[in-house]
């Protein structure tokens, strides 16, 4: 990644849109055929505050400390089938440097292919169907909630070891997916891992998703008669995660518009890290 791209996405991480990062790195790029890092956070700056973004040299200066003081993070989405994780989770990616973007699905997936039954068995399920895999076989809530959480402290083995790769090597995660369990990572280790649960509370508008997530990505596995038969399970695991949510202090990104939704993210992100890190610093 060259200077500009890497100025480009602080731009975007402090507040820009890409069309105005662009500009903004046009006008410091003028009558300047090389330059160095330095020089280049000065003339940004410079502009900003010439053009009255306070409020984007404040983010800007935020952001450049975290990268510059290679602070690592992780950012963990959790939220049911149909919620936009994942389309939030690749919004991330075009303002963050150098994430990696992982899915709980995928841990999954190779964990089933690791493990012998039962434990395989209830891996293979989606989430809303792996009460379908333990002894009762009951879809009431209890039982529902009971055989999705043995799922999670499943794929926690793999999460665990992935957040602890993430911390040694000093890189940016993006995990996403429904089998996160709640304030288990953060709890378990002081360092900074964000968790935001992803909501669509609107029953219709979830419907909407879930049929649009279908026809955008069709799989021999999935049909949207599935998703309108375990459509109840799919939303009781859903209110389980944001009362779970609002217990622990989590924050509920209630899913309209990815953008605004990936903004809201990097905007508490930073807000966060400049308070632990920085204000203790400074005091």
């Amino acid at each position: 990644m060259d200077l500009w791209e890497y100025n480009l996405r602080l731009l975007m991480c402090a507040g820009l849109n890409h069309e105005d990062s662009i500009k903004v790195n046009q006008r410091v790029q003028r009558k300047c055929r090389t330059i160095n890092y330095s020089e280049l956070r000065k003339r940004t700056l410079r502009f900003l505050q010439s053009s009255a973004l306070d409020r984007v040299k404040q983010g800007y200066i935020r952001w450049e400390r975290i990268y510059r003081d290679h602070i690592p993070f992780s950012i963990l989405l959790i939220g049911t089938t149909g919620t936009g994780k994942t389309a939030i989770s690749n919004e991330l990616s075009k303002f963050l440097i150098n994430p990696s973007v992982l899915s709980t699905d995928m841990l999954r997936e190779i964990l089933a292919k690791c493990l012998r039954a039962p434990e395989a068995k209830l891996l293979g399920s989606p989430s809303y169907r792996v009460w379908e895999e333990v002894e009762d076989g009951s879809s009431n809530e209890e039982s529902v909630i009971k055989a999705y959480r043995q799922q999670n402290a499943l794929v926690s083995i793999a999460i665990d070891a992935l957040l602890r790769w993430a911390l040694d090597t000093g890189r940016i995660i993006v995990l996403e997916g429904v089998n996160i369990e709640i304030s288990n990572y953060r709890k378990k280790r002081d360092s900074n891992i964000f968790e935001f649960v992803t909501v669509v509370k609107s029953p219709n508008k979830l419907m909407q998703f879930l049929k649009k997530r279908y026809f955008e990505t069709p799989n021999f596995w999935t049909s949207i008669t599935t998703y309108e038969k375990y459509f109840q399970q799919i939303r009781c695991i859903q209110q389980f995660l944001i009362e779970k949510a609002k217990k622990e202090d989590i924050p509920i990104i209630e899913n309209r518009n990815v953008e605004v939704s990936a903004r809201k993210i990097l905007k508490y992100i930073e807000e966060t890290i400049d308070n632990r890190v920085w204000s203790k610093k400074d005091e």
